[in-house]
Parts: C-alpha cells; structure tokens; sequence
C-alpha cells in the first residue's frame, strides 16, 4: 500500500525508491519488525489510515504528529523528498499504420488479426497492422514488405487513406493512422 510504503520510509528515512526491489523489500523487512509480537492486520489497517489522514503525501502536519519524536525524516528534515520513487521512464513513441481490408466477395467482412507478440492488447484482435518509423502515405505502405504479405500480387488494391489518431497511454505514445483497403 502507498500509505504504508510513504510512512515507513519516512520513519526510518529510506533512501531508496520505493517501487524498487530494494525499496520494496527494505520496507518489508522493517514493517515485519514493527509488527513482531502484534497482529499484522490491525497494523497494517493502523498504518495505513495514519499515512491517509496523518502522513499524507503533500503537506502532512508534522509539527503535531504523534510520531515525530521517532521519525526519522521529520528530525532531519526530509519529509518533502520522501518517499523516493524512480523516475518514470519518457513513454515511448509508436507509428501504427493499421490496415482496414474489407472483402466484398464475402459481403463486407473486415480481416481482424489476433495479436500474439508480448506488446500492448496481447491476445486481442486489432486490424493488421503495420509499425513504421513514422505515420505513412499510401506510397510507402505499398512499399512495405509487411503489406506485401497481405498483398502479393503486383498491383495494390485500391487503398484510401482514413483517419489518424494519437493515443497517449501511461508509458507510450501512439500516432495511428487507417488505411482502407477494398
């Protein structure tokens, strides 16, 4: 829990980032030696509802706490930097160019693929797909070796370019852009 992770690390002044490993498991160690003798839930509940009302992330009120005379972080001034997190990593850019094939000889049906690599939306069915170094023009798709496996034959279907899009999820950024392909 954040609460417990942000009070414990700011009683015993933990340095390292918390959703680290090594955070991780030194505010295990420590809570297991808090809780030696006790009941682990209520504990646990306890600490929990401090951090919430009493050690909160911004602004927590440690001139009036109870615990001050025993924290670590309030004697040597270091309630503002703690806990420490790890930088979040800069979210990562994709082109997506997603091919719509409608097929008339099967009344309009549209070709899904299941996505099976480790990626976003594994096991999912998208539109086929193509990820290129940017968003592409109808030129370069046709170029492409990846189209190519869904279109062998020389003269490319009549492809119209539809819509794009920008995604922005918690650790990528997605430029999209849909092909539709009769």
């Amino acid at each position: 829990d954040g609460n417990v992770r942000r009070v414990i690390s700011r009683l015993m002044a933990i340095a390292s980032p918390v959703d680290s490993p090594q955070g991780r498991l030194l505010i295990y160690n420590t809570a297991r030696r808090l809780v030696e003798g006790h009941d682990p839930g209520t504990f646990n509940q306890a600490i929990m509802e401090f951090g919430a009302l009493h050690c909160k992330p911004a602004r927590p009120d440690c001139g009036h706490c109870v615990l001050n005379r025993h924290c670590d972080a309030y004697r040597r001034n270091l309630v503002r930097i703690l806990p420490v997190r790890k930088p979040k990593a800069d979210p990562g850019t994709r082109f997506l160019n997603y091919l719509v094939i409608t097929v008339r000889e099967m009344a309009g049906s549209i070709i899904l693929n299941k996505r099976t690599s480790r990626d976003i939306w594994m096991n999912m069915f998208d539109f086929p797909v193509i990820e290129s170094g940017e968003l592409l023009n109808p030129d370069e798709l046709i170029a492409c070796p990846e189209f190519r496996q869904w279109f062998p034959s020389e003269s490319p279907p009549g492809i119209e370019t539809g819509q794009t899009d920008h995604h922005v999820l918690s650790h990528q950024i997605l430029y999209v852009k849909y092909f539709l392909i009769s």
